[in-house]
């Protein structure tokens, strides 16, 4: 499944009906994590909870793991929870406050940045060589604040946010989500997390369209 005629052989949307494989086809899975969470804009936080320089939460952009972190200068970063010398995750936990992250594996350490500040037996085993302003942890291309709400895209040629979300999605997410006319919104600490083993339009339909029950 790898082109539009098959796609829309599934979604016969003239005539409301929608084909059971857009939840379990493994190849429109695929497409969907190259043209949807690799393009677009995806919400990873709320800058209430990443309020000092040093806080940081994990998430995750389509399966890829990030960290939001306030750096030390107070710019939110979203950073790939990989490490670049062997892709291990540097951070283990789902919020915290840091000066760092160190890599459980081989000891390689990261600043709030992203930079690589060291390796363990740097100047025995790289000789000098190892260039750490190559080496830091991959930095997410996009990161926006809507009012709040922080999302990123992995694609550094989409377009700016607010430009991709349209004047009738601002207004919605400003007067409706965010509750701008009381006040705006406030993210108080501690969060519940849902995990739920199928497609992830199974939880899109339910809380968009079919929200009068959850499971």
């Amino acid at each position: 499944m790898t082109d539009v005629d098959e796609l829309r052989d599934i979604v016969d949307w003239q005539n409301g009906l929608v084909a059971p494989a857009v939840h379990f086809d493994e190849d429109l899975y695929r497409i969907e994590a190259d043209r949807v969470f690799n393009r677009a804009w995806l919400v990873v936080g709320h800058e209430d909870m990443v309020r000092k320089p040093g806080d940081y939460v994990t998430n995750y952009m389509g399966e890829v793991p990030v960290i939001v972190v306030r750096d030390a200068g107070g710019q939110i970063r979203v950073l790939v929870n990989r490490c670049s010398h062997r892709g291990n995750q540097v951070c283990l936990f789902d919020r915290g406050n840091v000066k760092g992250f160190t890599c459980s594996y081989h000891g390689w350490s990261y600043g709030l940045d992203g930079a690589l500040t060291g390796a363990p037996m740097e100047q025995m085993l790289y000789r000098g060589e190892l260039d750490k302003s190559a080496w830091g942890l991959e930095e997410v291309a996009k990161v926006a604040n809507f009012k709040g709400l922080l999302l990123a895209s992995f694609d550094p040629a989409a377009p700016a946010l607010e430009e991709w979300l349209g004047e009738d999605v601002r207004w919605w997410l400003e007067n409706f989500v965010l509750a701008g006319p009381l006040g705006g919104l406030e993210a108080l600490p501690g969060w519940h997390r849902y995990r739920s083993p199928g497609n992830w339009k199974l939880i899109s339909e339910n809380f968009i369209g079919d929200d009068y029950h959850v499971f």
